[in-house]
């Protein structure tokens, strides 16, 4: 029996199996090779600067809508506890990025927590002093012989506050305050312990929206203190590494124009994430997307999260005059469009 030709076939059979495995494996590295986000998700948190509200969900839109992971990011999203403390955290290194006002970013500077701006995304501020409408607090001037409350620890809007005094003439040593946990203020406001309340005109214009409650709103951005506001920022220490940093703010980015286009959809991922009222997202994410500016234009779209030199060179100027700064934070310091798209 010859046996030579089967041992050849069957030998060039096997060396034949052993090229198509090798083959196979080579393509399953090359596809790993040309998709590297898909293989190694790199997990970043984000901090925000208070609860977690309606203005929130382009951030919970990028990261339902798969815009992080394609970006290869795994982020987890958490609460603030005031715009001031959330500078104050991120400095120390508590998370890799952070929603935060300019405002707070200059103020921090002064105080050894060294943050930039790397996307802008409210143009206009939010923060107010709001009352019933039965007060009769109507001008900045109302405001002396009242009582304010404010939220305990680092309330953004209380700590530019003698900014905005100073911006429309009142008298702060007129004005009393009362310090108290944040879910206190609203009924602290209704029950009448207290004047006016500190709060954003998007968002807790929006939870008094939902309660058709008639509410006055003294807004700093109309009283001359506008500074640039709601934004993504990020320690120095985290500009090292740029290729991150890029990757997150155009994932971002991205999310707030989805959302500007799917308003009730964003709502509603926003709601599954949180558990929160879709009626009070709604209403305060309808009061935040006006404060955008004219990138909610569809031609303008391009422009989300770009920060005009000529604004930073204003607000900056504004926090310094009116927080009596005395000129120690430069523009410079406090942004960078280097990684906006």
């Amino acid at each position: 029996m010859n046996t030579t030709g089967k041992s050849r076939n069957g030998g060039f059979h096997a060396v034949r199996m052993l090229a198509a495995g090798i083959g196979i494996v080579l393509l399953a590295l090359s596809a790993l090779a040309l998709r590297p986000t898909e293989a190694r998700a790199e997990k970043v948190n984000m901090m925000m600067s208070f609860l977690l509200n309606g203005r929130h969900s382009w951030y919970f839109s990028a990261r339902e809508n798969g815009l992080y992971k394609k970006a290869g990011l795994e982020v987890t999203i958490r609460r603030g506890f005031g715009g001031a403390d959330t500078v104050k955290k991120m400095a120390a290194g508590a998370a890799e990025f952070c929603e935060t006002d300019l405002g707070n970013i200059i103020i921090g500077r002064t105080r050894g927590a060294n943050l930039k701006m790397v996307s802008i995304h409210l143009r206009k501020a939010p923060f107010a002093i709001m009352s019933l409408a039965k007060t009769g607090i109507v001008k900045p001037k109302d405001l002396e012989g009242r009582v304010i409350g404010f939220s305990q620890r680092a309330d953004a809007i209380w700590t530019l506050f003698p900014g905005y005094a100073a911006a429309t003439g009142i008298d702060i040593t007129k004005v009393k305050s009362l310090s108290m946990v944040p879910s206190a203020k609203v009924g602290a406001l209704l029950a009448g312990k207290v004047d006016a309340i500190t709060g954003f005109v998007d968002t807790l214009g929006g939870v008094f929206k939902v309660k058709r409650k008639k509410v006055n709103s003294l807004s700093f951005a109309d009283g001359g203190f506008n500074i640039y506001a709601s934004g993504i920022a990020i320690a120095d220490k985290t500009l090292g590494n740029p290729c991150l940093v890029k990757r997150f703010v155009k994932a971002s980015n991205q999310g707030v124009s989805w959302t500007i286009d799917h308003p009730d959809q964003a709502v509603a991922i926003m709601a599954n994430q949180t558990g929160k009222g879709k009626k009070i997202l709604r209403a305060q994410l309808a009061g935040a997307i006006p404060l955008l500016g004219y990138v909610v234009k569809p031609e303008n779209r391009s422009k989300i999260g770009h920060l005009d030199p000529k604004e930073v060179v204003r607000s900056v100027g504004i926090v310094n005059r009116y927080m009596k700064l005395g000129g120690k934070v430069k523009p410079a310091d406090v942004y960078t469009n280097d990684f906006v798209n």
